[in-house]
């Protein structure tokens, strides 16, 4: 009883937390002293090991899937404010692999395009590149009549080939990925950014700090590390 007791007042905790801070930590299963069974099918995992762009080692202890929109402005501040922190900390050491989903939740103008110009530059195994530059630079594409043009000088300064870009873009096959990327958001029941999942067990919703993440992340390794 006594680690169920602590793990009800960590989850308390956790919660007068983030209600303080505007955010929202939802577990996908119920946290409990047993581990829970899974709930995801064979064809969902496959999808999420294969849809993803992988930063860091496929063989960390721990994974987060990070479901980003590219017009989404908590998307391009945690990018701005708490990634680099955490991918020193656990990336770039081997123990967390970082698996980021595009992500078009269908509200914003030019989305989509965003979304394959990253696919496009992911073709060219930049994807983490324009990933940043596209939400660095987010309010200049997003006010953009066309954002095409916008789109091909951040692929030139991310040094992709533009004309494998330009074609990637032209024939539209980076289309389908992208909406499989949103099937597979919507069938988990995702349906807002950033969301990140950690183990695909937990969900953390919103612009969550750095230092508050990283607390997170350090308990879950703690829980995987062997005895």
């Amino acid at each position: 009883m006594r680690g169920v007791h602590g793990r009800v007042q960590r989850v308390v905790t956790i919660m007068q937390f983030v209600i303080a801070n505007g955010m929202f930590v939802i577990p996908w299963l119920t946290i409990e002293a047993q581990r829970p069974p899974s709930v995801l099918t064979a064809d969902t995992n496959a999808a999420l090991d294969t849809l993803g762009h992988v930063t860091g080692s496929t063989r960390a202890p721990l994974e987060v899937i990070a479901f980003v929109d590219f017009v989404c402005s908590l998307c391009a501040r945690f990018t701005a404010e708490s990634y680099a922190d955490l991918a020193a900390e656990f990336v770039e050491t081997g123990q967390v692999a970082w698996r980021a989903f595009p992500f078009v939740m269908g509200r914003f103008r030019h989305s989509a395009f965003a979304a394959e110009a990253a696919e496009c530059a992911a073709e060219q195994g930049a994807f983490l590149r324009m990933h940043d530059v596209l939400l660095e630079r987010q309010r200049e594409w997003t006010t953009a009549l066309r954002p095409t043009p916008v789109f091909r000088a951040i692929a030139g300064s991310a040094g992709l080939n533009l004309a494998r870009f330009d074609d990637c873009v032209a024939t539209g096959r980076m289309r389908d990925r992208v909406r499989a990327n949103k099937a597979l958001a919507m069938s988990l029941g995702i349906y807002g950014t950033p969301t990140f999942v950690i183990n695909r067990r937990e969900r953390v919703l919103g612009n969550v700090p750095a230092d508050w993440f990283a607390a997170v992340l350090r308990e879950r390794l703690g829980a995987t590390a062997p005895q």
